[in-house]
């Protein structure tokens, strides 16, 4: 290590003989010495320079899962007055608050339309620990909107909860449909699949519902009723199979099944837990349709197929020509 104290000069008075061995040395360890060290951490930070509005749905920012478990995670996306449409969905894994690490999806095209609601299924890291979730919304112009929730791993979130939830009837203003793992109401254009700016098919939120409201039969005597979307959009009942959304005409037929069953006599909703839920008698032999009344409780088998209970807290109104609403609490097993 003395080697590295001579001086270019005082090496060149050296022998030759030895001079041939002293030089690869030095060279070889002031390159080790050299301050430049690893390559900068390469990530980058977000950027918030964007016009549209986004808004988590429901307003919640932190989940506590177990791991490898599925979130369903949703984002209200509204242009703003004199902005952009969006264009795009980006969503990153991070675990340092601010900065862009791991891309999570492809790319996800957003419809082109003023106002829509995107759902994603996201699955956990299968190690505990703490991970920041990162939606950016790209617009034209180098524009992105960003917002994120955290993801706790090795939490034991055994069933969600969704309190006073309503929905409208088949003729009612009010958006009917509603999915019990991530608590989302959607309108029938959140439904649909769009086209986004370039073209593309953008996908809807169809798959992930699995309580709708209707009132049976069409004319009176009237039944307020709890249904799959399949069963909703089947032929059995001529109710609406499309929405029109900013112009375009798209279905809203299909889905993935949900089944429903009286729950047992004696069910406490309000004290229900997951053993409660996990011993409920539905499955996919139940019926995708189920008659309800102010006050009861009933069993289902949502698309994920998780088992949960229903509390109707009000049906105000069940007037025949398709109008009025139901308000709803919902468990549901992670």
């Amino acid at each position: 290590m003395k080697l590295l104290n001579y001086s270019f000069a005082t090496a060149m008075r050296l022998p030759l003989r030895l001079l041939a061995y002293v030089l690869p040395v030095m060279v070889l360890l002031s390159s080790c010495d050299s301050t430049d060290g690893d390559p900068l951490d390469q990530t980058e930070p977000f950027e918030n320079n964007g016009t549209v509005n986004i808004e988590l749905v429901p307003n919640k920012n932190n989940y506590s899962v177990a791991p490898g478990q599925k979130v369903i995670l949703s984002l209200k996306i509204t242009k703003a007055t004199g902005g952009n449409r969006p264009q795009k969905l980006r969503l990153y894994e991070t675990s340092t608050v601010g900065t862009k690490e791991n891309e999570a999806f492809e790319k996800i095209d957003l419809k082109n339309t003023d106002e829509q609601t995107k759902t994603i299924e996201y699955t956990a890291p299968n190690t505990n620990g703490t991970t920041y979730l990162y939606f950016e919304v790209d617009e034209s112009g180098d524009k992105y909107k960003t917002t994120y929730v955290t993801i706790t791993v090795g939490g034991t979130e055994a069933y969600a909860q969704w309190d006073n939830i309503t929905l409208g009837a088949q003729a009612d203003a009010t958006a009917s449909r509603f999915a019990s793992a991530s608590g989302i109401i959607y309108t029938s254009c959140d439904l649909a699949n769009g086209t986004s700016a370039d073209g593309t098919t953008a996908e809807g939120n169809l798959k992930y519902v699995d309580i709708v409201y209707r009132i049976l039969p069409k004319a009176a005597p009237v039944t307020p009723t709890l249904m799959s979307n399949p069963e909703a959009t089947s032929d059995t009942y001529g109710f609406s199979t499309s929405a029109t959304c900013e112009g375009t005409t798209f279905s809203t037929k299909g889905g993935r099944d949900s089944y429903f069953a009286a729950a047992p006599v004696g069910t406490d909703f309000a004290s229900a837990d997951a053993t409660v839920l996990n011993g409920l008698s539905v499955s996919t032999s139940s019926a995708k349709s189920i008659s309800v009344v102010k006050g009861g409780t009933y069993a289902f088998l949502n698309s994920d197929g998780q088992k949960g209970l229903i509390y109707v807290n009000d049906i105000p109104s069940v007037p025949n020509n398709g109008t009025g609403t139901i308000t709803i609490s919902v468990k549901v097993l992670r």
